[in-house]
């Protein structure tokens, strides 16, 4: 288990660096993504050498734009800033980091608004001949049409990782989108990309452990308080466990030992966590006291058996979502293929229990462990993939 140091650098340090390189970024059907850059400077006091970066948007996928970055950007610093909401987060971003700094400066404010969620997760051996793993995920929200941003990172002093964010929990700006210019707007718009390191819902690293966070269903916050731990929001501690976890093992120490977790927006979450051996647990927050149970499917509600936490079946449909998934894993004896996580994905799609529209699965994702491989639908089409895949620097 790798400890926490404890440093007095800031993401100062990172004004050396910052540049963002605009490319286009081809995809096709069932092939792999894979970047084409070129540098274009935002700012021209930040060198473009290093590390390396690319913000580019998906050919044939409308909103869903990637960002690679190579290097340090002192998650040891975040973390020991001991950060315990969402604007808390934002402000100490508006203080180290030069795009975030000069928004703040033009008089951009970043405001986030409170949505609703609903999402599915499910591990499993993988079936034969490939062997190995297989994990799913929906992410279900009630504005599915808002822009979609998958990070690429190679930190310097940690692990390998790809994850997925939603730039509007960072800021509320409509359809973001990257722009390749020196505007005000531009800066803006980039500095939410930047940002969105420390902001994943979900991901898997090189060492193959996955993560993604679910909303609980309920509203008790969780604020821990241990002593010689540092405080840390959601998604903080999600970009922590993907770049230190190289196991659920691991990832469960690190949270116990290093980490007093905070939620945001006031609510209860739950993080799914997987690994290469078969290891799948649900991590839940009960009176600020983490809680892990072995579950292989987890939905919306709590998974442990704790008095007055009853499993719900209310607008969420977590029940129904829950029963579906650990049925057809079940059928399948815990060995699926592709296609069965596909489909459990495509059978607790959130549309068809919205018929309005309102809430819908926004990405789902099957990681590949084994292979390296991500395999990204987005918006509840599942005929068309995006692939990425780990260690191709």
């Amino acid at each position: 288990m790798k400890k926490l140091k404890k440093i007095s650098a800031t993401l100062a340090t990172l004004s050396l660096f910052f540049a963002l390189a605009s490319c286009s970024n081809g995809t096709a059907n069932n092939k792999t993504v894979k970047n084409k850059t070129k540098n274009s400077s935002l700012n021209d006091e930040f060198p473009t050498e290093s590390p390396f970066y690319s913000l580019t948007a998906l050919d044939n996928f409308k909103g869903v734009y990637s960002f690679d970055y190579n290097g340090d950007y002192n998650l040891n610093a975040v973390i020991n800033k001991n950060i315990t909401t969402l604007d808390e987060l934002k402000d100490y971003l508006s203080e180290n980091i030069p795009a975030w700094i000069t928004a703040k400066a033009n008089g951009v404010e970043f405001t986030t608004q409170e949505m609703k969620a609903a999402c599915t997760s499910i591990a499993s051996a993988r079936n034969a001949p490939q062997g190995g793993q297989i994990f799913g995920r929906n992410f279900d929200y009630t504005t599915p049409k808002d822009s979609i941003l998958i990070v690429h990172t190679y930190p310097t002093d940690g692990y390998e990782s790809i994850s997925t964010c939603f730039p509007i929990f960072l800021a509320d700006f409509e359809n973001w989108a990257p722009i390749y210019d020196n505007s005000d707007l531009a800066n803006a718009n980039n500095a939410v990309a930047i940002g969105s390191i420390f902001a994943p819902m979900d991901g898997m690293n090189s060492q193959g452990f996955y993560i993604s966070i679910l909303e609980a269903g309920d509203e008790e916050p969780t604020a821990q308080t241990k002593d010689d731990a540092h405080a840390a929001i959601t998604s903080v501690a999600v970009r922590y466990l993907l770049d230190h976890a190289d196991s659920v093992d691991t990832a469960l120490e690190l949270l116990k030992n290093n980490i007093n977790m905070h939620s945001v927006f006031n609510t209860a979450y739950h993080f799914a966590m997987a690994d290469t051996s078969g290891n799948a647990v649900v991590v839940e927050y009960i009176n600020n006291k983490m809680i892990s149970t072995k579950t292989k499917v987890v939905t919306n509600h709590y998974i442990g058996n704790f008095a007055n936490k009853p499993v719900q079946n209310d607008e969420t449909h977590t029940a129904d979502r829950y029963e579906i998934a650990q049925n057809t894993g079940e059928a399948a004896q815990w060995n699926m293929t592709h296609e069965q996580v596909r489909a459990v994905l495509n059978e607790t799609r959130y549309s068809q229990y919205d018929k309005d529209d309102t809430l819908k699965t926004v990405w789902s994702i099957i990681y590949e462990p084994t292979d390296n491989k991500i395999t990204y639908y987005f918006r509840e089409d599942y005929n068309n993939p995006a692939i990425f895949t780990l260690g191709n620097k």
